[in-house]
């Protein structure tokens, strides 16, 4: 239906709403450049999507939908295509669509009357302009600037249904939009529809209109949703479901809470003289449209920020509804000047109406524009974020993960995660899979974890982040070659990415610290002549670790990166200030020269002489090799070849039933090469297997057996939405273990390491794989270079070995040690499985009973 000519806006007025949104536009200008958790949350997703990584927070995580608007992560993924930076692009984005929410709401009056805009109209803009946390949000980068868009258009097109019962419901898609791009908006569509099913009450047969509005509507959440189950398992975000308490207490207010709620939220945000304008919006002349706005603000206003899991005031409660309760506001003032029109003699009735109506308009006016000027309310700033350089020194095994405890001060359950799979535990630093954060910062609520946190965690400086251990250093860190040198503080183990490179290639260097000192030390490359062409200074962990938090025996790990000179030979030194050297190693510096051809070979030779020990050595230096140029192809295509071998291997152990070893296995070959498609693919289909017998041992009720074929399933493939939602619903049934927990295991190791002992070292190799650490005990055991003596710590290590894909190295340790002495059934099933039938002890009977 068209609006006629004389309907239609004056230059004036048009002039008018022009200069309101330019005051909003530079309003928002000032609060340029603050950025939420939320925020950085949903540009990561929409640079991983852009990258066709898929809809995840990091490269090769699960499937979980942490970022709060799908839609507008959708909407600002282009942004990497056309050459823009995801986080500028949001916010230019998000404040020209709250601009362009403000131009709409100032002609929903006109519309719902069927009239041409009038100057009272101009408040609701006004007042949505004048809103500090509005202005933030837009500015921000925040989603909120699409979602008052689209609540804008539909309330729009509402108000023409409204007055057209032939128009076609447009604001059902509108409001579908609005869900996918927060799922609260749903509050919206509820209040409309509850007024819509109170006008049909009346006996008479119901809008065809209205009909075609809920049927629009539920297709489009129900297609919406069921996208959401494929995709995700999962009806929430995990915003809404795993970072909080729960749906239900993120829903459901009771009633004393929720009026506590309300006034404190009034007041924080200076609304408490403007409250009688929203009750006496129920008293204009379109109740029906004004209460549909009333409800729908009061909703989102009182339930959207308990859904964050907090009854305190918050900035996305107002932000969120701001257009609505402006809209509000802006009717109240209306209605207002009719209520007092009544009181007065006919006769004088325009005039009272004009004059409550200015009075009004100017005190509106004048909160809105002191509101510009003070900018009373304010937005909690996100934790500062580290620094590129510190980013750098710790992202030894990719890109470290930030987590936060949360920043309410409520008595905090120690769960914070992106999915409740990989769920950690800060109370007691527990864990799925062992696979705690790489790091956390902790802000003030986790206090009383930090002694905990202090066994498995490393502070940065004197921030509240922490770093895990085992990220950064660990007593069991293996290198490709030991290093044996009596100077304090030396490294003991070293990786060269290339043997022989290129002149002005980058070579990474991996190093094992005996300790981190004080002093300054380099790695440096020295020609025949002895003279240093080249150095680069080891500055562990951007000196931001204290080395007398480490504990005894505990080795540090660093990266240099050193730029290859001319062409010769050279060698390799660690150099002290002091000019105490060790030698690291020999250097090849020639054109058209590196390591690809030779590596392809060995790798070859390797896997068809079953040397995987050796692949490993090869493989770390690949991945360091890929570290430096990620686009080295003959690299990738090495690595690719010894982690399809390795995939392979993972799928025979999970045929021959060794499926806890098939699923390290898999998951070590995923690690190592994510780029590859032939690997995840060998590596996906070991996790279907495993996710067919978690559901056999459901079914068994072997609930621990069940969650933890499950979440390896998921580890392996986080594309397995369902599987992690098993793993999840398993979690609750499983019975706790008495193991050790991490940190235990984590400090009796290197406290055996540092003692040397063979009987201690025996003990905690059977103590960590009693506790589902076999692959560490293996790697401890290769630290040390222990042979265990102990049987049933030959055993563990063997079942570390052939977790590895090292099958012949396992054989070679437990062939002698009968099964009624020490066993385990995986290690058997795996070895059979691998090299065959009769591989290991085919005539030993008790190799295949459990202990």
């Amino acid at each position: 239906m068209t609006v006629p000519l004389q309907r239609r806006a004056q230059a004036p007025w048009l002039i008018a709403l022009v200069a309101i949104a330019a005051l909003f536009v530079a309003h928002a200008s000032r609060r340029w450049g603050a950025i939420t958790p939320d925020v950085a949350v949903t540009v990561a997703y929409a640079q991983n999507l852009a990258d066709g990584h898929g809809l995840v927070l990091n490269v090769g995580a699960e499937r979980v939908e942490r970022a709060p608007s799908l839609l507008w992560t959708v909407a600002i993924a282009p942004a990497s295509a056309l050459g823009l930076s995801p986080l500028s692009f949001a916010r230019t984005l998000g404040a020209a669509l709250a601009t362009m929410a403000i131009v709409l709401v100032a002609f929903v009056p006109s519309q719902m009357r069927g009239r041409a805009p009038r100057w009272l109209d101009l408040l609701a803009p006004l007042v949505c302009g004048s809103m500090a946390n509005y202005a933030i949000a837009a500015a921000s980068g925040a989603e909120h600037g699409l979602l008052a868009a689209l609540t804008a258009a539909a309330l729009l097109a509402l108000a023409r249904e409204e007055r057209d019962a032939e128009a076609y419901p447009w604001s059902a898609l509108w409001l579908v939009l609005a869900f996918v791009a927060r799922p609260d908006a749903a509050l919206f569509a509820f209040a409309i529809g509850a007024a819509k099913l109170l006008r049909n009450l009346a006996p008479k047969r119901p809008r065809r209109q209205d009909v075609l509005w809920v049927i629009t509507l539920a297709t489009g959440l129900f297609g919406f949703t069921l996208f959401r189950l494929a995709y995700f398992a999962a009806v929430l975000p995990a915003a809404y479901g795993v970072e909080h308490y729960s749906v239900r207490s993120a829903v459901f207010v009771g009633r004393a809470e929720a009026l506590e709620h309300s006034s404190r939220w009034l007041a924080e945000h200076k609304l408490s003289t403007l409250a009688w304008l929203a009750v006496a919006a129920l008293f204009g002349p379109s109740p029906h449209a004004a209460r549909i706005a009333i409800v729908a603000s009061a909703a989102l206003a009182m339930l959207s920020t308990p859904a964050f899991g907090r009854a305190a005031p918050d900035h996305r409660a107002l932000a969120t509804a701001a257009l609505l309760l402006s809209l509000v506001i802006g009717e109240g003032a209306r209605s207002a000047a009719i209520a007092a029109s009544w009181l007065a003699p006919r006769a004088s009735r325009p005039l009272v109406r004009a004059a409550v109506s200015t009075i009004a308009a100017f005190s509106i006016a004048w909160s809105a524009s002191r509101s510009i000027a003070t900018g009373a309310t304010t937005i909690t700033q996100s934790p500062p974020t580290l620094s590129p350089t510190v980013t750098r020194a710790l992202a030894i095994d990719g890109r470290p993960t930030l987590f936060a405890c949360g920043d309410e001060p409520r008595p905090y359950d120690g769960r914070f995660v992106e999915s409740e799979l990989h769920e950690a535990s800060l109370s007691a630093l527990g864990d799925v899979g062992h696979e705690l954060p790489e790091l956390i910062h902790a802000r003030d609520s986790c206090a009383a974890a930090r002694p905990i946190m202090d066994a498995l965690y490393l502070r940065i400086g004197s921030s509240n982040a922490f770093v895990h251990r085992g990220l950064v250093a660990s007593p069991y860190a293996v290198c490709a070659r030991r290093i044996r040198a009596a100077i304090d503080g030396a490294p003991d183990g070293v990786t060269l990415s290339h043997a022989r490179i290129a002149p002005g290639a980058t070579l990474l260097v991996e190093l094992s610290l005996s300790r981190l000192s004080a002093t300054r030390t380099s790695v440096t490359v020295i020609d025949d002549r002895a003279a240093v062409v080249a150095s680069a200074e080891i500055i562990a962990f951007g000196g931001l670790i204290d080395g007398e938090r480490l504990l005894p025996g505990e080795r540090p790990r660093v990266r240099v990166a050193v730029r290859a000179p001319r062409e010769g030979r050279y060698a390799l030194r660690w150099t002290r200030e002091d000019g105490a050297s060790v030698a690291l190693g020999s250097l090849i510096v020639a054109r058209a020269s590196s390591d690809d051809e030779r590596a392809e070979q060995d790798i070859a030779r390797m896997i068809a002489e079953d040397r995987f020990d050796q692949g490993w050595t090869y493989a770390r230096a690949l991945s360091l090799r890929i570290a430096a140029d990620p686009l080295d192809q003959r690299a990738r295509d090495s690595l690719s070849r010894f982690t399809r071998a390795m995939a392979e291997r993972a799928r025979a152990a999970a045929d021959g039933g060794a499926l806890s070893v098939a699923a390290s296995i898999a998951q070590s070959a995923r690690a190592l090469a994510p780029f590859d498609r032939a690997t995840q693919s060998l590596c996906g289909e070991v996790a279907e297997r495993l996710a067919d017998a978690a559901v056999d041992a459901e079914r068994g009720r072997d609930w621990p057996r069940a969650f933890e074929l499950a979440s390896s399933a998921v580890r392996i493939d986080p594309r397995r939405s369902w599987s992690r939602r098993r793993a999840e619903a398993l979690r609750a049934r499983r019975v706790p273990t008495a193991a050790p927990g991490p940190q235990i295991i984590y400090r009796d190791a290197a406290e055996a390491l540092a003692s040397g002992d063979a009987a201690d070292l025996d003990r905690v190799i059977v103590r960590m794989a009693d506790a589902g650490y076999q692959v560490e005990a293996a790697r401890l055991a290769e630290r040390a270079a222990h042979t265990p003596r102990d049987p049933h710590a030959r055993v563990a290590v063997a079942r570390g070995l052939v977790s590895q894909a090292r099958a012949r190295e396992a054989v070679a340790l437990v062939s002698g040690v009968p099964c009624r002495e020490a066993r385990d059934v995986e290690v058997t099933r795996a070895l059979r499985a691998i090299m065959g039938a009769s591989a290991y002890r085919p005539f030993d009977e008790a190799c295949s009973q459990p202990r």
